[in-house]
């Protein structure tokens, strides 16, 4: 009897046969994206070439130096671009990307179309061609030097057959000619959605409502969307980012110039390739040259080395985020930022427990403060992979559905490049539950529950700190802020003067060593890191383009531009208004730091230490109310009429007033009844429906000016002195103003508002 033979296999035990097919689940989804990039890419740089040889051929010539390519989109049906996702995958396999025997496209237009792909695969657009529907927008975030070739793309192969994309400066004359087809609007001309100017045409907003109606498609292409507006930004069906390139999109363009790999990833630092510009990279690139040249040639420009300072460089190598160590201005958000960085390095070592670490933050404060650049700043001194999205890109993607997988999609790529960084701008504008209106609680609820899913979990969430940014932290869920959450509100508030001072140095590098940051400082009190970094901007721009050296010169020159400039007659109204508000605090015991006239960020102001207590009393109340009330009362006293300076935008004097003591009336229980109705929050909203609550805090107001009045009576000689320096000089500093005031005795500060104010 012959015996069997038996080959006996190893067994994978359970846990590692599940460990290698949770490795092969996760690679699936990235295999699959990269294939269907690969397949848009390849249709979209075949039809660009035929568009690009036809028109070389028009033009009787063939050339492979093609700066500007204007493509029009009148395409048969064998050109479509179909980008279904359920599409046979197979169907372009092995086709090249591009047919060498023609002429090839230009390497930048090849890299736009490249990141083009990437963006509509990513973006889960769907057909190409159905891209641009009726009465769909679609937005490309890109910056000028883009513009072009996305445009170029559009027209030639995102069109669907029969129809044209054409600019609005011309379709606002044609549309009822035209026939279907895409609406164009970009940032320059008549078609500038940033702007709700209305010229003889209407505003470019107008327009854009009635292409909807008339059922076109609209293509936005802007350099910032959050800088279009509000309106425009609300109606976008569609965004898509573009402006950095990624490792993959040269991977694709050299795979279609040099049909090779050329293993690029190995050799190019991914944070160096998006530090460059477009052209930047294009200067490295040549057609048809040895593939080796152009890697060794990209390697030298984009390598990890290639981004480190060379000797005596005079940026100090500060092209990308500045360590939060050097972060200045940010006060207790660099300091919890500093400790996460060492609570980080000891999870690294395995000293402490990921339950250990602070894993969520939220930072308010009001634009410009530098919310991006702290979490920008905070991935890398962290050593975190920055995965940078909002609340408002979430929206965009389309109706509720949308909205959660996108949603979905920035978490999991957080966790899958753990330790990473997830931002999330603008994440009030997710909503709150307890604030739903009846047309769309259902659409906030879900979507507060589909963020706290993706927050809720220690496992789910390990390496992944989420950072959130918002310019109004009281309308937040509740719920974000429970601990495993984001758990805390830090506020970033705008610099004061000598932040100001170290900002504008740490923009100035080692230019203009020898001047006065204190009193430059001063004329921009009021003003945020980005509105000095702006400032600097430009007045390097404006020496570079006179062909000068950067001088004192220059900046001065830029900010008396922008300081304001007033007649007589306003510069003492204002003078007067300022004058009072100082007179009043200083009476109160409170400190004036500065008044000025000249501030080209804040305009005319005095700066009062007029903070409330942590359990403010009704005096105090009463006190904040007098102060500002004092600007306007003082006008009347020493001008016999008042002017607009008090009222106006809801940050103004008389707004703030009106709110203070609708809160005092509805919400502390400080009024004339001990009723609680609303929480302080609603309470301007409150006041603008109640006609109740608004007689209320006219009578209380009314009864503080009058009381205000009678303090400036008797004091009308120091409140005259103080309003003409003012007018004098435009500013003047605490010292100054302490001198002009020390015949005025503001003893028993306490005793005051008790005795005043009751």
């Amino acid at each position: 009897m012959t015996s069997a033979s038996v080959t006996v296999e190893p067994v994978v035990d359970t846990p590692q046969r599940d460990t290698v097919q949770a490795r092969l689940a996760r690679k699936a989804p990235e295999a699959r994206r990269k294939a269907r990039i690969d397949k848009v890419f390849g249709r979209l740089a075949r039809r660009l070439q035929r568009r690009v040889n036809a028109e070389a051929d028009l033009a009787g010539h063939y050339s492979n130096r093609i700066n500007r390519v204007d493509l029009s989109s009148e395409d048969g049906p064998e050109d479509q671009v179909d980008l279904d996702p359920q599409d046979d995958e197979d169907a372009s396999a092995g086709e090249p990307f591009l047919n060498r025997d023609a002429l090839l496209l230009p390497p930048v237009l090849t890299m736009v179309t490249a990141a083009v792909a990437r963006a509509i695969v990513d973006a889960d657009a769907g057909k190409a061609t159905r891209l641009f529907r009726p009465a769909r927008v679609v937005a490309f975030e890109a910056p000028e030097s883009w513009q072009e070739g996305v445009e170029s793309i559009i027209k030639a192969c995102l069109v669907a057959q029969g129809w044209k994309a054409r600019e609005h400066a011309y379709l606002r004359s044609h549309y009822r000619h035209s026939g279907p087809g895409v609406a164009l609007f970009k940032d320059s001309g008549p078609g500038d959605l940033r702007s709700k100017d209305i010229d003889e045409d209407g505003s470019a907003l107008s327009w854009l409502a009635l292409y909807l109606h008339e059922r076109y498609a609209i293509c936005i292409i802007t350099e910032d969307f959050d800088a279009l507006a509000e309106e425009a930004g609300a109606a976008c069906d569609v965004v898509m980012s573009l402006g950095t390139l990624e490792v993959e999109d040269l991977d694709r363009t050299f795979l279609a110039l040099h049909d090779r790999d050329l293993g690029l990833a190995e050799a190019v630092d991914p944070e160096v390739l998006r530090s460059k510009s477009l052209f930047e990279i294009g200067t490295a690139m040549r057609e048809r040259e040895a593939p080796a040249r152009t890697r060794a040639r990209l390697r030298r420009m984009l390598s990890a080395s290639a981004s480190a300072p060379k000797a005596g460089s005079k940026s100090g190598g500060k092209t990308g985020p500045i360590p939060l160590e050097e972060l200045i201005g940010y006060g207790e958000a660099r300091t919890w930022g500093l400790d996460l960085a060492l609570d980080l390095a000891a999870y690294r070592k395995g000293e402490v427990s990921w339950e250990d670490l602070d894993r969520g933050l939220v930072l308010a404060g009001p634009p410009g403060v530098g919310k991006t650049r702290f979490a920008a700043s905070l991935a890398a001194s962290c050593g975190l992979h920055l995965v940078a999205t909002s609340a408002a890109a979430w929206q965009a993607c389309g109706h509720l559905g949308d909205y959660l997988r996108a949603m979905r999609r920035d978490f999991d790529e957080a966790r899958r490049k753990a330790p990473s960084l997830l931002f999330i701008d603008e994440i009030d504008a997710v909503g709150s539950r307890t604030n739903l209106q009846i047309h769309n609680s259902d659409y906030v609820r879900m979507a507060i529950n589909g963020l706290l899913e993706q927050l809720d979990g220690f496992e789910a969430r390990e390496g992944v700190i989420v950072v959130g940014a918002t310019n109004n932290p009281g309308v937040l869920d509740p719920a974000l802020l429970r601990p495993g959450r984001l758990e805390k509100v830090i506020e970033i508030p705008l610099p004061d003067e000598e932040d100001l001072a170290g900002i504008l140095r740490q923009y100035l590098m080692e230019d203009l060593p020898d001047i006065d940051l204190d009193r430059t400082a001063r004329f921009l009190s009021g003003a945020s890191g980005a509105d000095v970094e702006a400032l600097v901007r430009t007045v390097r721009a404006r020496a570079r383009r006179a062909g000068e050296r950067l001088s004192e010169r220059h900046l001065q020159d830029e900010l008396l531009k922008r300081t304001p400039r007033y007649t007589v007659e306003e510069r003492w109204q204002m003078a007067v208004h300022e004058a009072g508000h100082a007179l009043v605090a200083h009476l109160f015991g409170l400190p004036v730091y500065r008044m000025s006239l000249v501030s080209p960020e804040t305009g005319p102001h005095a700066f009062v230490g007029m903070g409330f207590s942590a359990v403010p009393t009704e005096a105090d109340i009463d006190m904040h109310l007098a102060v500002l009330l004092a600007g306007r009362v003082a006008e009347e006293a020493l001008n016999g009429m008042i002017s607009t300076a008090s009222g106006g935008p809801r940050e103004s004097d008389l707004a703030r007033a009106s709110v203070l003591a609708a809160m005092q009336e509805i919400s502390c229980g400080l009024g004339t009844s001990l009723l609680w109705r609303e929480p302080p929050e609603k309470a301007e909203a409150r006041l603008a429906t109640d006609h109740h609550l608004q007689k209320k805090v006219r009578l209380r107001l009314e009864e503080i000016a009058h009381l205000v009045r009678g303090m400036l009576s008797t004091r009308m000689q120091p409140l005259y002195r103080l309003a003409a320096f003012l007018a004098h000089r435009g500013e003047l500093g605490e010292e100054q103003i302490a001198k002009l005031l020390s015949d005025v005795d503001c003893g028993g500060s306490d005793a005051l508002r008790r005795s005043l104010l009751h």
